[in-house]
């Protein structure tokens, strides 16, 4: 789940994923007996209706990028996985692995609270990913 939740923190679009699978591989992340279902799997999700349109090329992407807000009088940072901006319009993507939880779906309403607040439209979607990555 972490391996993978990184790899999609970092993907722009398809032409990327090749980049960043070989760097885990050279880092020591992943070992080269993975990298065939990690690519097998990376793909199936970027083919996907939501991959294709979430991971097309030429988006304007903020991937793990920090909204900072105050609550409480306390300084909070708070980082969606994806965020796709399209004029005025946020899209916000938090990428899950294993079960649905509804801590998930108060943090994906925060994420489109707090860019709202911000004057933009937003919407979110959680997109659990495990059933592309067969154990």
């Amino acid at each position: 789940g972490n391996k993978l939740h990184y790899i999609f923190s970092q993907i722009g679009s398809g032409k990327d994923v090749e980049r960043i699978i070989n760097q885990l591989e050279f880092d020591g992340v992943i070992q080269s007996a993975e990298k065939p279902a990690l690519m097998s799997g990376i793909q199936r999700v970027l083919a996907s209706e939501k991959g294709k349109k979430w991971f097309a090329p030429g988006l304007q992407l903020y991937n793990e990028c920090s909204i900072i807000f105050r609550n409480e009088g306390k300084i909070v940072t708070k980082r969606p996985d994806r965020v796709i901006k399209e004029g005025n319009h946020m899209t916000v993507i938090d990428f899950k692995f294993g079960k649905p939880s509804d801590n998930y779906i108060e943090q994906i309403n925060l994420y489109v609270q707090l860019l709202k607040q911000m004057g933009y439209e937003a919407e979110g979607h959680l997109w659990y990913l495990d059933e592309y990555f067969p154990k």
